[in-house]
């Protein structure tokens, strides 16, 4: 492809436009298939699939409000229990003032601790939002993953029907009939299909059809080299750009948030030996347990226990450390499939490209082990 000045657009333009479209390979907006067109004439017929999107948009939508229901209810059992626990944490002060109010509190402290404890159990054993999550993400990358695994079925029809309208009908008629393949599996059973992407270790279900991996050979050729191009940019640019987001420095991040949980852990820890230390020195010096300065370290020292339980259940339910560390592994073999990108030998390329999909289905798979198995989980 070229500019209309008669160059050929450098990787930096392309980068630097195409970083808008973050994970969202397959939904591509009406101005994300514009800038498609304009730097690539004729590929969006190829490229944009607009049945497989509509498909994608309700399994997502249904994930997303299914995930959003768990994370609710996470924060609120965790918010009520660490509210019961704080206020149980303030009964040593309370009790200073004497009368029927630290009687009160008590009874509302355990009846909120218990409510949250009650409520985080049901969320363990008996969450249908977790299973509807889990499925309908599963779908999802199921159907990304069709998307680009039919892209590299047959590259050369594909990079023809850039420019040739006769291939192009031959690629449509093509994808239709993989579609109606497609829709088949959808009708499988999906807590079923989920367990056995699970327990697939050896990756051998990478592939929807392995017969989209049988491809004649490839000759160098201006077609093919846009072709790959937008592949590269739109399968492994999409997903780099999507990781970076996911382990930047911004508040949202599972990085971030994790430092931040590591941090505070450890300033807790610090202020609860040194309370700890307090408390043991003013004994030595003689100072009666019945004090208002032991009541007060009494309680500093709860409250501290239970802000930092209450960090340390966020940590987990939010599954920061797994979600990190796949985050930098994906990040790592994203780089490596990139830099084989740079070859200009299409065989290669298309080997790089195959090879991202089992990677793409791996960094999955981790995905939905980790919170099919955690326990208490509301990432």
């Amino acid at each position: 492809m070229v500019t209309a000045t008669g160059a050929a657009p450098s990787a930096s333009i392309l980068d630097g436009r195409m970083a808008e479209w973050r994970n969202d390979d397959l939904l591509m907006s009406q101005h994300q298939r514009d800038l498609l067109e304009s730097l690539f004439p004729g590929s969006v017929a190829v490229f944009d699939f607009p049945e497989l999107r509509s498909l994608f948009e309700g399994f997502d939508k249904s994930a997303n409000a299914n995930r959003k229901r768990r994370q609710r209810n996470g924060f609120r059992a965790i918010l009520v229990a660490g509210v019961g626990a704080a206020l149980a944490a303030l009964l040593p002060i309370v009790d200073l003032l004497g009368g029927e109010i630290s009687r009160w509190l008590f009874a509302l402290a355990a009846s909120l601790t218990l409510a949250g404890f009650g409520w985080a159990i049901l969320l363990i054993f008996a969450d249908k939002h977790k299973d509807a999550w889990l499925e309908h993400r599963l779908l999802t990358e199921r159907l990304r993953q069709f998307y680009f695994q039919q892209l590299l079925s047959d590259p050369g029809l594909a990079a023809r029907a850039l420019t040739d309208t006769t291939a192009l009908r031959e690629w449509q008629d093509k994808r239709a009939h993989a579609l109606t393949m497609l829709k088949a599996w959808l009708n499988r059973p999906v807590a079923s299909e989920l367990l056995t992407v699970i327990d697939d270790v050896n990756l051998h279900s990478a592939w929807l059809d392995e017969t989209l991996t049988h491809y004649p050979s490839l000759r160098r050729g201006a077609g093919l080299d846009d072709y790959f191009t937008i592949l590269r940019m739109q399968r492994v640019g999409v997903q780099g750009n999507y990781v970076r987001e996911k382990l930047s420095a911004g508040v949202a991040s599972p990085e971030t948030r994790l430092k931040a949980a590591q941090i505070s852990s450890w300033v807790l820890t610090l202020a609860t030996v040194g309370l700890t230390a307090v408390s043991a020195i003013l004994l030595f010096d003689g100072t009666t347990t019945k004090s208002s300065l032991f009541a007060i370290l009494a309680s500093s020292i709860a409250l501290v226990g239970v802000l930092s339980t209450v960090i340390r259940v966020l940590s987990e339910g939010l599954q920061l450390r797994p979600d990190c560390d796949r985050y930098h592994w994906y990040r790592d073999a994203i780089r490596e499939v990139d830099a084989r990108l740079n070859n200009q030998d299409p065989t290669v390329r298309m080997m790089a490209l195959q090879e991202f999909e089992r990677t793409s289905y791996r960094e999955m798979r981790d995905f939905l082990k980790t919170h099919k198995e955690a326990r208490f989980n509301f990432a």
